[in-house]
């Protein structure tokens, strides 16, 4: 188990080497369309949870790093489900991706083939992300939890390059998601403290 847990985090650790270097790549280009502030955030948190997660010889660093990337993916799910019910603005509002269900209904069209898995498409989508994104945020089941995160994104990704152009990837992020929700799904148990050394008790002697 603790190997594919190793085998996992450097996966993960390539997939968030490789697309940071994607989106730095396409976003010096200035294009109109580039991240927007909370992707950046998010990305950036990823990219050092997953560099502290990959500290030599440290345990602790390995936890918590992978934590900390963990819980900042499961934190930007559960802020996109609160986007596409309004919950961070309108339609419009800076920073704002949705901003109500119709104009998530809209993108989720571009991803699916046929309009009437458009519907049950958006509701499966918020299911998960909501939960996945609690439990992240959470930390509990983190093995399944992560690698289940992991495979939501590249469900997006494939869904994406087609339908939405490949950019839309490096627009959200997505390859560096990938890696992070990996990483998170290695973290391992949280190492526990080491117990104290006890100093040896000397009998007294009896002058």
């Amino acid at each position: 188990m603790e190997r594919m847990d190793h085998a996992r985090r450097v996966a993960g650790g390539v997939w968030v080497v490789l697309g940071a270097a994607l989106v730095l790549g396409w976003a010096v280009t200035a294009p109109p369309d580039g991240p927007d502030l909370v992707t950046w955030l998010v990305a950036a948190t990823v990219v050092s949870g997953t560099a502290v997660a990959f500290r030599a010889g440290d345990p602790r660093a390995r936890w918590w790093g992978a934590r900390v990337a963990g819980a900042v993916i499961g934190f930007e799910l559960v802020g996109a489900v609160g986007d596409r019910f309004g919950l961070l603005g309108p339609p419009g509002a800076p920073m704002v991706s949705w901003g109500d269900w119709a104009h998530f209904k809209v993108e989720t069209a571009e991803l699916v083939p046929w309009d009437s898995l458009v519907q049950p498409a958006a509701v499966a989508a918020t299911v998960v992300e909501l939960s996945l994104g609690t439990l992240l945020m959470l930390g509990p089941w983190w093995r399944w939890v992560g690698k289940a995160t992991a495979g939501l994104f590249v469900v997006y990704l494939v869904a994406m390059v087609p339908g939405m152009g490949a950019t839309s990837v490096l627009r959200y992020a997505v390859p560096v998601l990938v890696g992070g929700a990996l990483v998170a799904s290695g973290r391992g148990p949280r190492p526990q403290p080491e117990p104290s050394p006890v100093e040896p008790r000397h009998p007294q002697t009896v002058a």
